[in-house]
């Protein structure tokens, strides 16, 4: 059921100002990372049901998707961990050494 105008679906159509009553006046994940904290890997999973299998993607942003496999229902999450993971991996061997302390 779309709402009003919207044209998604009633659970999709959360504003921000929803989501923190004080309109986004914090961070909503405060981290103290020091220097160079400004910096992360995104790493996007989809799954979109369709009336007879999925389709599940995993992607960092602006690379090509690392996971993108049609599944049956019921099958959405296996090996979705071992995809993300290695999505992280390779985010972070991408981020410049001057930003990672080992």
């Amino acid at each position: 059921m779309a709402t009003k105008g919207s044209g998604l679906p009633r659970a999709l159509s959360l504003s921000w100002a929803s989501c923190d009553p004080a309109g986004m006046s914090k961070p909503l994940y405060p981290v103290e990372d020091g220097p160079g904290a400004g910096r992360y890997v995104d790493v996007v999973v989809r799954v979109m049901v369709g009336p007879r299998r999925s389709t599940v993607l995993v992607e960092r942003q602006g690379e090509p998707a690392s996971l993108y496999e049609t599944r049956e229902h019921g099958r959405e999450t296996d090996g979705l961990g071992d995809a993300v993971e290695a999505a992280v991996r390779e985010g972070l061997a991408r981020l410049p050494q001057s930003s990672r302390v080992e």
